[in-house]
C-alpha cells in the first residue's frame, strides 16, 4: 500500500518536474528568438540608414580600419627597370563600403550582408575563427538558441577564392534559413533565382543553379581545390545533385555561394543552394 500510494506521488512529482522544464525551455526559446530577431531588426535599419560610399572611398572609421585585414601588395621603385626592382612588401587595406561601418562598430566579425528579395532571408554575415561560435551566439555574441548567419571560418573576403559558405540554422519561424527550404520548389525558384551577398569591400549578385537535400557526409562544402579540373568535377556534381534542372551553366571559371541548413529528413541532413558569381564590383 506504501508503496502504491507514493510510488503514484513520486510520478506525479517526475510529471510536473518535466512539465515545468518544457515550459521553460519554450519560454526561453521565444524569448531568445524575440531578442535575436529585435537585434537584426536594428542591424538592418542602421545598414539601411547608413549614407552609402563608392568602393572606392578612402574614408573609414578606426574600428573598421582594425576590423579590416591586410592585403600584400607590391611597391616598384620608379627609378630602376622593371628587371632590377627590389620589391618590399606592403599593406594596405581595403576600403570598406560606408553602409557597414555602423554594424562594424556593434559587431567587429561582420563580413557581409546577405538577402534575397521578397523572402525573410535579410540578414548581416559574420564570421569567427571557426565554424562552432556563431552556432549558438546571435549578433550582439551573447548565448542565444538561433546562432547568427555565418560565413565558413576558411573563407576570406578579400581574397579570390572559387568557393564560399554561409550557413544558418533551421528555425521553426521565419528566421535565419528556414526560407532556403522554398527553394526546394521549381516554381519558388523561377521568381527568385537571384542572391545578393555585399561584402565590406564590394557589392555581388548570384545565380542560383542548384538546390537540393544533402547530408553532413556529403562534400559540398569543400574550398580547397589544386587544379581547376578539380573544381569543374566539384561545380559539375554540386549542378547534377540538383531537385531540377536550372538551365544554368557552371564551369571552372565560375565563383561559387553556397548557403547551408538543416533539414529534418534525416540524421545530419541538410538543405543546401547553390549560386554561381554573375556581378563582382571588386
Amino acid at each position: 500500500m506504501f508503496v502504491k500510494k507514493y510510488g503514484a506521488w513520486a510520478g506525479s512529482v517526475i510529471a510536473l518536474v518535466v512539465f515545468v522544464f518544457s515550459v521553460v525551455k519554450i519560454v526561453e526559446y521565444y524569448s531568445e528568438t524575440r531578442s535575436s530577431k529585435q537585434q537584426i531588426n536594428e542591424a538592418r535599419t542602421l545598414y539601411e540608414n547608413a549614407t552609402t560610399s563608392p568602393v572606392t572611398t578612402p574614408k573609414t572609421t578606426q574600428a573598421a580600419v582594425d576590423a579590416a585585414p591586410s592585403i600584400p601588395v607590391t611597391i616598384a621603385s620608379p627609378t630602376m627597370p622593371e628587371s632590377l626592382v627590389q620589391r618590399t612588401n606592403a599593406t594596405v587595406k581595403p576600403p570598406i563600403q560606408e553602409r557597414f561601418k555602423p554594424l562594424l562598430e556593434t559587431n567587429d566579425d561582420v563580413v557581409g550582408w546577405l538577402k534575397i528579395e521578397d523572402t525573410s532571408i535579410d540578414y548581416p554575415v559574420v564570421q569567427a575563427d571557426d565554424n562552432a561560435f556563431y552556432l549558438k551566439k546571435d549578433f550582439h555574441k551573447t548565448n542565444n538558441v538561433t546562432g547568427s548567419i555565418f560565413m565558413d571560418y576558411r573563407n576570406r573576403i578579400d581574397e579570390a577564392q572559387k568557393h564560399w559558405i554561409i550557413y544558418g540554422h533551421y528555425m521553426k519561424d521565419e528566421i535565419m534559413f528556414k526560407g532556403l527550404l522554398k527553394y526546394k520548389d521549381e516554381a519558388y525558384y523561377r521568381e527568385h533565382p537571384l542572391i545578393t551577398f555585399d561584402t565590406l569591400y564590394g557589392d555581388r549578385k548570384w545565380l542560383i543553379f542548384s538546390a537540393y537535400y544533402t547530408t553532413v557526409d556529403d562534400d559540398y562544402i569543400r574550398t580547397d581545390f589544386k587544379r581547376n579540373e578539380q573544381f569543374a568535377s566539384f561545380a559539375a556534381q554540386l549542378k547534377a545533385n540538383s531537385l531540377y534542372d536550372t538551365h544554368i551553366s557552371v564551369d571552372a571559371d565560375d565563383t561559387i555561394l553556397t548557403l547551408s541548413t538543416c533539414s529534418k529528413t534525416e540524421e545530419g541532413g541538410r538543405f543546401t543552394v547553390h549560386a554561381k558569381l554573375i556581378t563582382d564590383a571588386y
